[in-house]
């Protein structure tokens, strides 16, 4: 298994945090999934799978030692994702 991609690597649960805090805050605002007719069920599946799904991508695209989890670096993804939220919902 390449470096990096263990479960119990600790830049591993710190990517998979800050992909889930991105696009949590993304599903949170964009036009399609914003509305009340999703349940949140559905909202909360999407968020689980597109953030294991994109974890891989983060992990190879980041140093390990750049994945860390402080208040600054989780504001600054949420900041991120609903930028990317607002910027669907004016399209």
């Amino acid at each position: 298994m390449p470096p990096g991609l263990g479960v119990l690597d600790p830049a591993s649960w710190a990517a998979l945090v800050l992909v889930s805090s991105r696009v949590g805050a993304l599903v949170l605002v964009a036009p399609v999934f914003s509305a009340r007719v999703v349940p949140v069920k559905v909202k909360t599946a999407l968020v689980i799978l597109l953030s294991l799904l994109l974890r891989p991508a983060v992990l190879a695209a980041s140093p390990p030692e750049a994945l860390r989890i402080t208040p600054a670096a989780v504001a600054g993804v949420v900041v991120g994702g609903v930028a990317l939220g607002l910027g669907a919902a004016l399209l």
